[in-house]
């Protein structure tokens, strides 16, 4: 905020009063400021990149080794035992 001289009493006023308050003469508006134009960038899209396995694939396939495993074991130990 600053201190301008009102034209008409020459005191001091703000330059954001709307009138003098000591003699009531009323300023001029100060022309609007020039809008200012952006433009924003568009946007670009989102490309999914596909990930690895899941967590429940991998649990899916560690649980068929398992099984297969033990398929295995148990077989080998029926063939062993005779």
């Amino acid at each position: 905020m600053a201190l301008i001289a009102c034209p008409e009493c020459t005191r001091e006023i703000s330059d954001k009063a709307a009138a003098c308050p000591h003699c009531g003469n009323p300023r001029q508006a100060a022309p609007p400021a020039p809008q200012e134009y952006y433009f924003e960038p568009t946007p670009q899209p989102v490309v999914v990149q596909p990930k690895g396995e899941g967590c429940f694939l991998q649990t899916l396939n560690l649980g068929c080794f398992l099984v297969f495993a033990l398929i295995g074991i148990a077989v080998l130990a029926m063939i062993f035992r005779r």
